[in-house]
């Protein structure tokens, strides 16, 4: 599903799920301009970039819903965000599957990915299992980053550069697991 630069979508109590693009970006949503997310969940997608949603250059809101078992074949599992991205009120990102971003891949001066009560879980990837920022900025509170897995650096959040940054107020980043014990350039130099 495609949501336009000038258009509005709001998901209430619904379901996302069995879509593929595997040679392309969002395999669930890809949004470039309102996006509410309510009560559903986006799940079993597919794509090269964000799997479950690809939130290029839009305005995303995902409250008490739940992104899982999305794979990306490259960037951000569950949600690939370039732009601005709340997750609120018991929202769940887990299961997911990416090389770089498990749960979330974040890419874009100014990209903002907001947590508030809402858990990133049981995601893996190469790189970040549980979030992959390579620019922009994660601000927590009372969230979790919790349980996820990387086969290379950042079992639960990988900053990629000087311009990725992360707040957390009230908030867990615990039980992650990363494989690599010698922090090198990442292979996408």
């Amino acid at each position: 599903m495609y949501i336009d630069p000038v258009a509005h979508l709001t998901l209430i109590n619904s379901a996302v799920y069995g879509n593929q693009a595997p040679d392309s970006i969002g395999g669930g949503l890809t949004n470039r301009g309102e996006l509410l997310i309510e009560s559903s969940y986006i799940y079993d997608n597919l794509a090269y970039q964000g799997g479950g949603i690809y939130n290029d250059g839009g305005y995303l809101e995902v409250n008490n819903s739940e992104i899982f078992t999305n794979t990306a074949l490259d960037s951000g599992g569950g949600v690939f965000n370039d732009t601005t991205m709340f997750i609120s009120n018991d929202s769940y990102i887990y299961d997911n599957a990416a090389a770089y971003g498990g749960g979330v891949a974040i890419s874009g001066n100014g990209a903002v990915f907001s947590q508030t009560v809402g858990s990133l879980g049981g995601n893996t990837a190469f790189e970040g299992g549980g979030v992959y920022v390579f620019e922009g900025s994660i601000a927590m509170n009372n969230g979790e980053i919790v349980n996820n897995v990387a086969s290379g650096n950042g079992g639960g959040v990988y900053l990629y550069n000087p311009t990725a940054t992360l707040t957390a107020e009230e908030s867990s980043i615990a039980t992650n697991r990363a494989c690599l014990l010698y922090t090198s350039p990442s292979p996408r130099d």
